[in-house]
């Protein structure tokens, strides 16, 4: 994703002069030469505000300017800053030799990645009669063994109320699941109860990526059964430098909602109109999108030829790569410990999270120990 560079921050920032704040004084005394410097310094401190103030003013006045200035800058990444060039020739004949050193390194890289593709395939098909067992479990269909109990989980005094399966488990999933439980909106929930199962399998032919199975019983919101969202990874399969698969897009399925009053990403607002030359009154009712979990069947896409301003192109990034990351929550997190997050219990996701904060954490700690080491107090 690209990074949002403030162009007039910028410019103004290099053309702050110099003031007594920001460049130490070489003498101790104020005598007569220092308070006339440091007056110049002052006129030279309020120069530079003028300057800045009018720039700003341009700058307001002439966005053409400020895009004209951002091209320009854009056309310089990437290019060389001559370093290479002035290298003697026996040292860029070493470092072209390291370059294709590195191309064979790459060509590893994505052999062992078609490697590791192909034994998570044939693990991934060992799971799956442990993830139907649950769904038998689940829904009513099958009660549970002797052999498959865990004694850790206390049973509780027996009552006499009837329970099929167990309700509401995948709502309750999802509503434990970080990052997830945050598109979950109270009408989301009376829909989400009919959830039975959500599946992870195998795109058609091969694809490289996966699809999410989402299985709903009957309900009277909408007609599907099953609700599929499919995300695709780049057909080359070149690997990032962390030895993870590139993203290329996501489909979803569309929902066949019952009526309009039962789609719950849209919120249907009724207002009267009265005709003043027939007084008849009608109720007019439109629909406003509103948000909702089963946005989810509907991935927000980017297309870089769009003729869209940065700041656009930049939101609807950061909604393709939130939407990447719902799927392999639900791929990596949700479907495998599913029983985890019932319970609320950690599944990998908050873990990751905290160890990501705590080493924040020990780096400014560090940071601080190393500042202090290098003060006057520590001696």
């Amino acid at each position: 994703m690209s990074q949002e560079i403030n162009i007039k921050n910028k410019i103004l920032a290099d053309l702050t002069a110099p003031t007594p704040q920001n460049t130490p004084l070489t003498k101790f005394g104020l005598d007569k030469s220092v308070l006339e410097a440091e007056k110049q310094a002052n006129g030279s401190s309020n120069t530079a505000k003028k300057v800045e103030e009018e720039i700003q003013g341009l700058l307001k006045e002439n966005p053409q300017m400020v895009q004209m200035v951002e091209s320009k800058l854009s056309s310089l990444i990437g290019q060389s800053s001559g370093y290479i060039e002035s290298l003697p020739k026996d040292v860029k004949l070493r470092v072209k030799a390291l370059k294709g050193i590195q191309e064979e390194s790459k060509t590893i890289q994505v052999e062992f990645r078609k490697r590791m593709l192909d034994l998570e395939k044939v693990f991934f098909k060992k799971y799956q009669p442990l993830y139907a067992r649950r769904a038998e479990i689940v829904n009513g269909l099958s009660e549970p063994k002797d052999e498959e109990l865990d004694p850790e989980v206390p049973l509780g005094e027996p009552d006499d109320e009837v329970v099929r399966g167990i309700p509401e488990f995948w709502l309750t999933c999802i509503r434990n699941t970080f990052l997830v439980s945050e598109m979950v909106s109270e009408r989301d929930a009376q829909a989400l109860r009919y959830l039975e199962d959500i599946r992870v399998t195998d795109l058609e032919n091969d694809q490289p990526g996966y699809c999410l199975e989402f299985q709903f019983a009957e309900n009277p919101f909408f007609k599907n059964s099953v609700l599929k969202k499919k995300y695709y990874y780049q057909e080359d399969l070149n690997v990032s430098p962390d030895q993870e698969l590139l993203y290329h897009h996501a489909e979803g399925d569309k929902i066949d909602w019952s009526n309009v009053s039962n789609n719950l990403t849209v919120t249907v607002r009724t207002k009267k109109q009265h005709n003043r030359r027939t007084q008849e009154t009608r109720t007019v009712r439109t629909t406003v999108p509103a948000e909702s979990f089963f946005n989810f069947f509907t991935p927000p896409t980017l297309n870089e030829d769009d003729d869209e301003d940065d700041s656009l192109m930049e939101e609807k990034a950061e909604l393709v790569e939130l939407d990447y990351q719902l799927g392999e929550v639900f791929k990596d997190h949700v479907v495998p410990f599913a029983v985890n997050c019932f319970f609320g219990e950690p599944s990998g996701i908050e873990d990751d999270e905290e160890e990501d904060d705590n080493d924040s954490l020990l780096e400014a700690e560090d940071s601080e120990e190393d500042e202090l080491a290098g003060s006057p107090l520590s001696e």
